[in-house]
């Protein structure tokens, strides 16, 4: 968790430094080499941070999302393609914005959309999460008794839980 923590901290205080430049941008400063630079190294650092963050993860969760999926089960297939649907839309979409800059002020609007979609997917999940995590949490201690407290000296922890 000592490494979740470091990025977390560390992504939020770059999406905090990105916020307050977006929100103090003037037409003269975006041609300023300077405020550029701040916001590269910035929106940089932030998705190092979140790369970080998300490997860590992985790492407990396994993969690349399918390490636990039932393919026998509807909801869970559902999710996975539509999840990979969006991934493959929005590589194709900025391929071709890429390849053709002329589209970009006609697909940003719908591209702002699908983020807003997109964000509300995440809540959803993280929602979904939340109650797993919280649900399993008490039966896992149960389960695990005494093991759990005599390891947790080691220093580990996944999911409040010293393994």
């Amino acid at each position: 968790l000592a490494r979740l923590r470091r990025y977390h901290r560390q992504a939020l205080q770059h999406a905090a430094n990105y916020h307050n430049l977006a929100s103090n941008a003037t037409s003269a400063s975006a041609s300023d080499p300077a405020f550029q630079q701040q916001a590269s190294t910035e929106l940089s650092g932030f998705h190092t941070n979140f790369l970080g963050f998300t490997s860590v993860l992985a790492e407990l969760g396994g993969g690349n999302g399918v390490a636990n999926l039932d393919s026998t089960n509807n909801l869970e297939t559902l999710l996975e393609s539509i999840i990979n649907a969006n991934k493959d839309i929005l590589t194709v979409t900025y391929n071709l914005v890429v390849s053709l800059p002329i589209v970009g002020p006609i697909l940003g609007p719908i591209v702002y959309s699908l983020k807003c979609t997109l964000d509300d997917l995440l809540d959803i999940v993280e929602n979904l999460t939340d109650a797993i995590v919280n649900a399993i949490q008490p039966l896992l201690q149960a389960v695990l008794g005494k093991a759990i407290t005599a390891t947790c000296a080691s220093g580990v922890q996944v999911v409040g839980l010293c393994i």
